[in-house]
């Protein structure tokens, strides 16, 4: 590799993460619907549901969804036993005169009820949705401090039964009560992941030390793209709705990485072709990846459960693989550089050396 081609290269890979890296905030952490990796498990206890009535627990516990297909509307009841959902044939009507409905907006109730809302008053009903489905971030279901429960606190690594919840829901007079519990249960030890981490990344870095490292640092660029995009499609794939506020959400959600894929990519296609300016795009846009899909939700390691459309095991398995492949591919970028410009010097040398 010449040393113009050598700078240009390094100057656009710089140039085109930089344009990536500012506009990130740490809101572009892997989440959904503000629940990430938790050893918090809430768990629906079997009722006995009028049919076309099904109440379920969805995006890892961060909201409940009331399905009605039914003829006939079912009320859900708010914090004080006041109508607060309407669902039914001609969809989604939320009561603003009660407080649930401004509280459950957000994730840890942070939306400010405003004043005259009176939960002894008739309902204003609003209709906020067509379709007959219904989600809210309930917060009977989820722990809602910044803080653990004491008995957590005192022995983290033991199950806890931490609460016992219950939602009413009332269709043509009938009353049922649905019951559940929030849990808190340990995730594994992380120290065996992190043994097996940093043997992937030592791997990485071993292949800039061969002598021939291109073909092997294109296939862990190449690989890293698709380990992350298949990472995210499987975080966004556990979102509640239709397979559109799946796609939503991956777009949203990842907008910051799609540049990153593109310079792995492209890093990883002009290895192949022999070309070691490549490494400036994949080890430019690794650590990046890296940082937003393998540091953000390294919790997985040690959490008993992650918004992920898969077993535990794989998403342990991609959040390992993407950080140490990301980061490795950092640390072979001064070792493959520091060959090049050796060769480099060598071959300037041969070319001035007198003829004998």
């Amino acid at each position: 590799m010449r040393g113009p081609r050598l700078a240009r290269s390094a100057m656009v890979a710089l140039i085109t993460m930089l344009a990536v890296l500012l506009p990130i905030t740490p809101a572009s952490a892997h989440s959904v619907a503000g629940a990430g990796s938790t050893n918090f498990r809430t768990v629906l206890h079997p009722s006995a549901l009028p049919p076309g009535v099904r109440l379920s627990v969805v995006e890892n516990g961060s909201r409940l969804e009331l399905r009605n297909t039914s003829p006939s509307d079912v009320i859900v009841q708010g914090y004080t036993g006041e109508p607060y959902l309407r669902v039914g044939p001609s969809g989604v009507h939320e009561n603003r005169q009660s407080a649930a409905t401004y509280l459950n907006a957000d994730r840890y109730g942070r939306t400010e009820v405003p004043a005259g809302v009176d939960a002894r008053k008739a309902p204003v009903w609003r209709k906020v949705s067509g379709e007959p489905v219904a989600r809210w971030h309930d917060h009977r279901i989820h722990w809602m401090s910044g803080s653990l429960p004491p008995a957590v606190v005192s022995a983290p690594d033991s199950f806890h039964r931490i609460a016992a919840w219950t939602v009413v829901l009332e269709q043509g007079g009938l009353r049922t009560a649905v019951e559940g519990e929030l849990q808190w249960v340990p995730g594994p030890s992380p120290w065996p992941y992190a043994a097996v981490g940093v043997l992937l990344f030592a791997g990485t870095v071993a292949a800039a030390r061969r002598r021939s490292p291109l073909r092997l640092l294109a296939v862990a660029a190449l690989a890293l793209a698709v380990l992350d995009v298949w990472h995210s499609a499987l975080i966004s794939a556990t979102v509640a709705g239709t397979s559109g506020d799946k796609l939503n959400t991956f777009v949203t959600g990842n907008w910051g990485q799609l540049p990153c894929w593109a310079a792995l990519v492209t890093g990883g296609l002009l290895l192949l072709r022999g070309r070691s300016d490549g490494i400036w795009w994949a080890a430019t846009a690794g650590p990046v990846v890296a940082s937003l899909s393998g540091l953000a939700d390294i919790g997985v390691l040690w959490r008993s459960s992650a918004p992920f459309a898969g077993p535990d095991w794989l998403d342990r398995a991609q959040v390992l693989l993407i950080s140490a492949l990301g980061f490795g591919l950092l640390v072979a970028l001064p070792l493959l550089l520091r060959r090049e410009l050796h060769a480099h010097r060598t071959s300037e040398e041969a070319d001035d050396a007198p003829a004998t």
